[in-house]
């Protein structure tokens, strides 16, 4: 797998309007193209994210550990970033993914916040993370093992250390936290998944929101795990998992908005599902 990441050029750093960007974008963000396009080098449509992507594994292992932080999800991370409508990803006979995936964001924690400054965690952040971030398009995906961690927590603005999730503040505004959402697979499901012969082992997925082994949250679209192997019947079976989270939290699916999940030979062993809710929290103001 190639490692994808935007180059940065530094000098430029405190140059008022520097060559290339406007109003902290490259000039060319809003096409929806630059990152995939250049880098790969595709010979795209202006907005790449128009077009459905087929994602086809053709080796067996993928290592993505020693990228760290600069592997932040295939799709829709940000608020704002392209979301690419990703229908396949998988390939023939069994992938393993190995990821080590962490993205800390600073709480915020004015008392005099609007409406738009509710969230827990600043928003020029991840909104949501996992191997991808936010699907725009009904996708498949088969035939592939995750194991690893992927964590999405707060920082405390006055220590610059990590919160404990049993500790994390609430904005005191009126105890509301939006967006954030965390899953093995897709942080941010925007229509239907189908999961085939897929397995998590020794996963890790913590969120400062919603939490979930797949899905972190899924907005709409109905969801559908097969977890047995068509010609032998074997079940595929998933252990060592935690999933630990702010919001709702489930071992395969954080929260459903809209849809529904059917589940078929499914086996989660050895395995952990923390949802962290402290209701009185939410009635402060």
């Amino acid at each position: 797998m190639t490692s994808l990441s935007r180059s940065g050029d530094y000098s430029k750093v405190g140059t008022k309007n520097a060559e290339g960007v406007t109003s902290g974008k490259y000039a060319d963000d809003d096409k929806k193209l630059s990152v995939l396009a250049r880098y790969f080098g595709f010979n795209t449509p202006t907005d790449l994210s128009s077009d459905k992507i087929s994602v086809v594994l053709t080796g067996s292992k993928y290592d993505m550990r020693g990228y760290g932080n600069a592997f932040r999800s295939l799709s829709g991370a940000f608020e704002n970033s392209p979301v690419f409508n990703i229908a396949y990803f998988g390939g023939e006979g069994k992938k393993t993914i190995t990821v080590d995936m962490d993205m800390p964001k600073y709480a915020v924690l004015n008392p005099t916040a609007t409406l738009s400054d509710t969230d827990v965690c600043d928003k020029d952040a991840v909104l949501y993370f996992g191997l991808m971030g936010r699907t725009g398009s009904d996708i498949t995906v088969e035939n592939v093992k995750l194991s690893g961690s992927i964590r999405s927590v707060c920082i405390s603005p006055e220590k610059n250390t990590v919160y404990d999730l049993n500790k994390l503040p609430y904005n005191k505004v009126d105890g509301k936290m939006y967006g954030y959402s965390t899953g093995g697979f897709i942080g941010f499901a925007e229509k239907a998944s189908e999961f085939n012969k897929v397995s998590l082992e020794s996963l890790n997925v913590i969120s400062a929101g919603f939490a979930g082994g797949f899905i972190g949250y899924n907005n709409s679209g109905n969801i559908t795990v097969n977890g047995s192997d068509a010609s032998t019947g074997e079940i595929v079976k998933s252990s060592g998992v935690l999933v630990k989270g702010q919001r709702s939290t489930g071992g395969l699916v954080g929260y459903i908005q809209s849809g529904s999940a059917v589940i078929n030979d499914f086996a989660l062993e050895n395995s952990t599902v923390e949802a962290i809710v402290r209701a009185n929290e939410f009635e402060k103001t």
